[in-house]
């Protein structure tokens, strides 16, 4: 053969052999244990973590981690079909069938419910621990909208408390604490060797010497704390993300350090920030924001893809944790566009106007018109009236300069109350002495206006016109306008598009060097 087909051949061999090593790295490896000790039928309910969970029904097949049946009570449950639901066996309910948020029994907001067999009498308890008879079967971080985590760790005090119409497994005669089937210290771990407090069967106090083991996890979450979904684990430069670990020792200083993964075999991972320092709570665990700059995405290097691979190591003591990849873009993000009374806060804009005035004039008279271009314009009913408790009210608006910045500003003036006799009218102003915003998210953000009721002579006034004043004027409002501009996103060509685009250049060029060689078309 010639040596284009020897180039060829190994083309088209490196390609294939490299797609398949990168499919390889970083691919979790379980051992396959058997679920509920081998007994079928005992899974109330998965999870997909041991704490932060999502939550998916019994039947689901995504989620690794089990609520069982003879776990809890110590016996099997042999009844068919233990998950239909009887309406009495409802434990908890779920937003959907996997990747599922968690609420009470009682709550109203999520159709899928969790029921079992002949649990019965579910309650929320706050303190922890169950009473009675009840066995915890799954801690949630709130009544509705809730993460789960597994009933032998604390990291929630909200547990879910149930017992069972026939009585839990035996216990026998004369068991002491750590083999008579109950969770006497309730910490949701029952007996020997599942309750660390337990040295053996004839140990008759549960009561951990030490703080029960908690399985470490590092994970990104968004700017609020809250885990990343699977497969929504990504930023772009200019966002908030919070760096998360658990099971670390209470109290304990941890580091983070945060890098970049290059795929190349021989190049090194890229530090992108170091020295990220924070103390673990009293539960052993620790947060800490990371604002991403454009400096720190080109300490990535140049990446083919405009796409960068992050994760971080969590140390604390001599445990270190890792975080899963959070994939951050490379985007051109421009500035949120000042519209309405906010344009007369850009210096360059007032001095475009005709004589040059300073930004208090061209603010408080509104020489640019911006006025009626405001979000909150429209929305707030500016120069109309409107009815309250049968009184009409006008409303005005103005651009006003307040701390060396222009602000949006409503009054709403009463008018038309009902003269009463010798002519005395009630009349009242409604001035906003404070604003606050949000930032701008997702093109939109939150105003709060903080307004002060103000009689001009609350001696004219009647209950019923300081009612409708106080209705017409509420202490705080708060709106939602638009703000910002779209982001744009610089083209990508990302790794898996440009392994098979080799593949396929490979391919074709074997192809040309083959009809060279043979002189025919293929």
């Amino acid at each position: 053969m010639k040596k284009e087909v020897y180039v060829a051949i190994f083309l088209v061999t490196f390609s294939v052999a490299y797609i398949f090593l990168m499919s390889t790295l970083e691919r979790p490896v379980y051992l396959s244990e058997p679920e509920c000790g081998g007994v079928e039928g005992q899974v109330i309910l998965r999870l997909s973590s041991l704490t932060n969970a999502h939550a998916e029904i019994a039947s689901g097949t995504n989620y690794k981690e089990v609520i069982c049946y003879n776990d809890i009570f110590s016996k099997g449950y042999t009844v068919a079909n233990p998950t239909i639901c009887n309406g009495k066996n409802l434990v908890l309910k779920l937003s959907g069938q996997t990747n599922a948020h968690a609420e009470i029994a009682s709550g109203t907001n999520y159709a899928v419910n969790v029921c079992y067999g002949d649990i019965q009498e579910c309650e929320l308890v706050k303190t922890g621990i169950c009473p009675g008879e009840k066995r915890a079967i799954v801690r949630l971080s709130s009544d509705t909208n809730a993460h789960l985590e597994k009933p032998g760790l604390n990291n929630y005090d909200n547990v879910i408390c149930c017992k069972i119409s026939s009585a839990p497994g035996p216990v026998p005669p004369g068991a002491k604490a750590c083999n008579n089937k109950k969770d006497d210290d309730g910490d949701g771990k029952i007996d020997y060797p599942n309750d660390p407090g337990c040295a053996s069967i004839d140990d008759d106090d549960e009561k951990d010497s030490i703080p029960p083991a908690v399985k470490g996890k590092a994970y990104w979450a968004d700017e609020k704390g809250v885990e990343f979904e699977k497969n929504k684990n990504k930023a772009n430069i200019g966002d908030t993300v919070t760096l998360v670990v658990t099971g670390v020792l209470a109290n304990a200083k941890v580091n983070f350090v945060i890098w970049d993964k290059d795929l190349a075999l021989l190049d090194p991972d890229d530090e992108i920030k170091g020295g990220i320092k924070a103390d673990a709570d009293d539960k052993g665990v620790a947060k800490s924001s990371w604002k991403i700059s454009k400096e720190d995405y080109d300490k990535g290097g140049n990446e083919a893809d405009n796409l960068l691979e992050l994760y971080f190591i969590a140390s604390a003591e001599s445990k270190d944790l890792r975080s899963e990849i959070l994939y951050l873009n490379n985007l051109v993000i421009p500035p949120p566009e000042e519209v309405g009374c906010s344009k007369y806060n850009d210096a360059s804009y007032v001095k475009s106007l005709k004589n040059e005035p300073s930004q208090k004039t061209a603010c408080d008279d509104d020489l640019g018109g911006q006025l009626k271009k405001d979000p909150l314009y429209s929305a707030s009913n500016c120069g109309e009236e409107i009815t309250v408790q049968g009184k009409k009210i006008k409303v005005t608006c103005a651009c006003k300069w307040e701390d060396n910045k222009c602000n949006f500003s409503k009054s709403t003036k009463k008018i038309d109350f009902p003269p009463k006799p010798g002519g005395v009218i009630c009349k009242a102003t409604c001035d906003p002495i404070k604003y606050e915003e949000s930032q701008c998210v997702d093109n939109e953000k939150t105003i709060t206006t903080k307004n002060k009721l103000i009689f001009d002579n609350e001696k004219d006034c009647k209950e019923d016109e300081k009612s409708s004043a106080q209705e017409a004027c509420p202490e705080k409002e708060t709106q939602v306008v638009p703000c910002g501009s779209k982001r744009l996103q610089l083209p990508l060509f990302e790794f898996a598009q440009f392994m098979i685009s080799l593949v396929m250049i490979s391919i074709v060029y074997s192809l040309i060097i083959l009809r060279k060689r043979t002189g025919k078309k293929i």
